[in-house]
């Protein structure tokens, strides 16, 4: 049997992505703890694609606004049905 010889000057990498909340202890003490270690090398990717068509987004958002100026119109849930 031959002997299986590993040259170490080739590194084997992989890529991970993972996804989380900055906001929380536990995601700021992640992204801490990954720069601390000199081997690993990590990137923050903010990707602002949206799932959304953009006409849609643009429709909520202007309704948003309507809605912040006080141009709304109220009606009563007894009135729904007629």
């Amino acid at each position: 049997m031959q002997p299986i010889v590993i040259d170490l000057k080739y590194k084997i990498m992989a890529t991970y992505t993972v996804t989380l909340n900055e906001r929380t202890a536990l995601g700021k003490g992640l992204v801490n703890f990954l720069s601390t270690l000199p081997e690993i090398k990590f990137e923050k990717v903010t990707d602002n694609k949206t799932a959304y068509n953009p006409e849609y987004v643009a429709m909520i958002k202007k309704s948003q606004k309507e809605a912040k100026e006080g141009k709304v119109r109220t009606v009563k849930t007894e009135d729904l049905w007629k």
